[in-house]
């Protein structure tokens, strides 16, 4: 690995100044308003696409083009670059507070495009048992995309009480085509919520035991003024992220530490919330049970046997069910996860050396370890402030 001293003075400094550039837009998606007066901005982003915003604007901010579902886009530039879409916002909430002498400031929430239209009280599947698109046995890239276009793709509903369901022609909503990627998952998603649908489809796909993966999937625009957006998806190792490796080993690394000037604020924690050490195991359908058991974790402390149940469908002997057992055992293992705040650098700029998805490398409490960016949250008044979600690849 390079020496942290040479890789942080391996080039002259550049501009770390950023810019933003916000665009409200109507319910159709063509822009209506730049907004470079706002009072605050505030958003998050997530790995699969999710977050949120809220933008606080100046009294003096025209009401006129302001409405329920229209957009926010955000776009962000750092040095003097390309501005970068961040993402697109949905406006679903306009709370509204007045000072003392009356004048009144507005402020715009809601949530990302992906978690409106994948998110909670988006669609369902609508299809009964033994109905068309009930269920699917695909593989994990293809059955997501069979379950989204079913919802929001042609013939989706388009006339009578399921008018606007199809959004090709409101949103000329499209799908990134299917790759045939990752394992072999069966979902029975009939009457199933799409959020839930397209979360289960991914832990199966994690959980596969013969070539387990990790599954992305979130909606983004392909076009802008009027916004027109696609589903699209990417398909990982389970140590693998979906955007760049930039740790230790790296041709070009990305060191995040406070020891050098690339963090401030950090939080860090062995999340065992979520922990099991041993799986109850039922096979040959349900005819038979063993167990599967991870003694070294399950020792780390005398009242930690902690258990869930697996039905391992798939295998008909004691070893075929125990090997099927073991991603499920392994995904209770503990994860280390961090929360740090960003300082400025001339080095490492989010958004030009780094970004979102990316794997970089960390020294933090004396440790080296690789993390994932698997959030941002920024802060923009004058300045921005900027956070990272940073968590371990793979177990503790």
């Amino acid at each position: 690995m390079p020496d942290l001293v040479s890789t942080l003075r391996a080039s002259a400094p550049l501009s770390n100044r950023v810019v933003y550039t916000v665009w409200l837009c109507n319910p159709q998606g063509y822009r209506v308003q730049l907004i470079s007066n706002y009072v605050r901005l505030h958003y998050t982003l997530g790995l699969r696409g999710g977050g949120g915003f809220q933008l606080e604007l100046p009294p003096s901010f025209p009401r006129t083009f302001v409405k329920h579902l229209g957009f926010v886009e955000i776009r962000r530039s750092v040095g003097g670059g390309v501005s970068a879409l961040q993402d697109v916002y949905v406006i679903q909430s306009q709370p509204e507070a007045q000072a003392r002498r009356g004048a009144r400031f507005l402020t715009l929430e809601g949530p990302s495009i992906t978690d409106f239209l994948l998110g909670k009280n988006s669609r369902v599947v609508a299809s009964i048992l033994g109905g068309t698109g009930a269920s699917y046995t695909d593989r994990a890239d293809d059955a997501a995309k069979s379950y989204v276009w079913d919802a929001m793709g042609t013939n989706a509903g388009s006339s009578g009480t399921a008018a606007g369901r199809d959004l090709t022609g409101i949103y000329g909503f499209r799908m990134e085509a299917k790759r045939g990627l990752g394992p072999s998952v069966t979902e029975d998603g009939y009457t199933k919520p799409l959020d839930q649908v397209l979360a289960e489809i991914a832990r199966k796909s994690e959980q596969d035991t013969t070539s387990p993966k990790r599954l992305f999937y979130w909606i983004r625009p392909y076009a802008s003024n009027p916004l027109r957006f696609e589903f699209v998806t990417a398909v990982t190792g389970l140590t693998r992220s979906r955007g760049r490796y930039l740790g230790f080993t790296s041709g070009n690394p990305v060191i995040l530490s406070p020891d050098w000037g690339t963090l401030g604020e950090v939080d860090a924690e062995y999340d065992r919330r979520e922990e099991w050490t041993s799986l109850y195991v039922t096979y040959n359908t349900k005819a038979s049970a063993t167990r599967v058991t991870d003694t070294v974790r399950r020792n780390a402390a005398p009242g930690n046997f902690r258990e869930i149940y697996y039905d391992a469908t798939n295998s008909a002997l004691v070893a075929a069910a125990q090997l099927e057992a073991q991603a499920r055992l392994g995904e209770g293992k503990p994860r280390l996860i961090s929360r740090a705040k960003v300082i400025p650098s001339y080095a490492y700029r989010y958004g030009a050396e780094y970004g979102m998805g990316d794997v970089v490398g960390t020294v933090v409490f004396g440790r080296r370890i690789e993390m994932e960016i698997s959030g941002v949250e920024a802060d923009v008044v004058a300045d921005e402030t900027l956070s990272l979600k940073l968590e371990q690849l793979g177990t503790v």
